[in-house]
């Protein structure tokens, strides 16, 4: 119905008798069809090699300079502490605790150095496909506790782009979110990241090394 619709809006633009559009049905016209057909798989062709894709991306692409900060605390802080470390907090996270996703259980949270790095991809792209790249990079998506102090020692990365951090979830209404960093009307920010849809491509994914 839509592609029909459009059919008929550019021969009402150009003028041209709609008999001329339905004459394209009769067994006799199939020949202009296949050239119909012929130019919008061209056009379609077109389309797919100058547009990015997951598989086209490079590892090189994805991965970033380590950034190393001492002493990762596990330990998540209150409401008021939270309020200390950002200019503005999302409300929501008064009342709600974030767990670990099944992919980030077993491991470790003694205080110790961690390695991370921001993966990113460069396009809208959903949760499940972000995780899957990861997988494939040998990352794994990081926690609340390491988000928090990633942000610490490094407080001007949320001042370039949004930072997420995929492996720790709450639930808030019918939806999972996750916690997400970012920067806008001259203030550090943390809020929540809805894990439906898609993410902006200017999105980076705290990530860490699997051991």
């Amino acid at each position: 119905m839509v592609l029909m619709t459009g059919i008929m809006d550019i021969a009402r633009r150009k003028g041209i008798p709609f008999e001329a559009v339905y004459r394209l049905a009769k067994p006799s016209n199939r020949s202009t069809l296949e050239r119909m057909m012929t130019i919008a798989y061209e056009d379609w062709q077109t389309e797919q090699e100058s547009s990015p894709s997951l598989a086209s991306i490079s590892l090189a692409q994805l991965k970033t300079e380590p950034y190393l900060v001492h002493q990762v605390v596990y330990q998540q802080p209150t409401y008021p502490e939270l309020r200390q470390l950002f200019d503005w907090v999302q409300d929501g996270f008064r009342f709600r605790e974030f767990k670990p996703t099944e992919a980030c259980k077993g491991f470790s949270v003694a205080t110790r150095d961690l390695a991370f790095e921001l993966f990113h991809l460069d396009q809208q792209i959903s949760t499940e496909d972000v995780l899957a790249e990861m997988v494939k990079s040998g990352l794994r998506p990081a926690l609340y506790e390491e988000l928090l102090a990633f942000v610490q020692a490094f407080p001007d990365e949320q001042r370039k782009y949004p930072i997420v951090a995929l492996g720790s979830v709450c639930r808030k209404g019918q939806d999972y979110c996750c916690p997400s960093v970012l920067f806008g009307d001259n203030q550090r920010k943390i809020d929540f990241g809805w894990l439906a849809g898609n993410w902006h491509e200017s999105c980076r994914f705290l990530a860490v090394k699997l051991p």
